[in-house]
């Protein structure tokens, strides 16, 4: 999940802003289109920069997300979260593999 979209990001944004490059050279609408977007794009990213700068959001973000994610993981631990939903399902997989352990033993007795 999050590896796919830290390497599939940058690529998707880099072949999307090539794209966007190569439309932005025509002379029709999908040229138009593509200078305007580009002109949005980069009064916008002006403006989140400009208000980051202001108010520390990205560091307020790696903040928050870094204390979420210690405090998850300490939760974790205390309530050993992860081991009791493999031990779930482990046994529900346990469960399934009894229920149709019958029918082989009788397909198998009935073949031989």
């Amino acid at each position: 999940g999050v590896t796919g979209l830290v390497v599939a990001g940058p690529v998707v944004g880099i072949v999307g802003a090539v794209g966007a490059g190569a439309l932005a050279t025509q002379n029709n609408k999908a040229g138009d289109v593509a200078r305007a977007s580009g002109d949005v794009v980069l009064t916008v990213g002006d403006r989140a920069k400009d208000i980051d700068e202001k108010h520390n959001v990205v560091q307020k973000v790696k903040n928050a997300t870094g204390s979420f994610v210690r405090a998850t993981r300490r939760w974790n631990r205390e309530h050993k979260v992860t081991d009791k939903v493999i031990q779930g399902i482990i046994q529900g997989l346990k469960f399934i593999s009894d229920k149709f352990q019958p029918q082989r033993k009788m397909i198998t007795n009935g073949k031989k």
